[in-house]
């Protein structure tokens, strides 16, 4: 875990900023803009994006958990990831 508070479902916004907070000692605009569009996702995707670039659970580990193939994960992380980088080049 990255320690920070969660909930079931948590305020994305909030939770957005401790992370930046926390990831960075001097704010760093490129991971607030990341955090600011990753709160903008379905909250399905975000929490997806969480287990695998905060939390650093395997793509094998998820799939388990959700009940779906590895592939399906990898595929869902690589459009949440494009779409994050279109989201980030469109607000800059």
């Amino acid at each position: 875990m990255d320690g920070l508070m969660m909930t079931e479902n948590p305020d994305t916004s909030t939770y957005a900023k401790q992370l930046a907070e926390k990831t960075a000692e001097e704010p760093d605009p490129q991971k607030e803009l990341l955090y600011e569009k990753l709160s903008e996702l379905p909250e399905d995707d975000q929490k997806l994006y969480r287990l695998y670039f905060i939390e650093e659970r395997s793509q094998e580990e998820i799939a388990k958990m959700k009940g779906v193939s590895q592939n399906t994960i990898s595929k869902k992380l690589r459009r949440i990831k494009k779409q994050l980088i279109e989201m980030c080049r469109k607000a800059v």
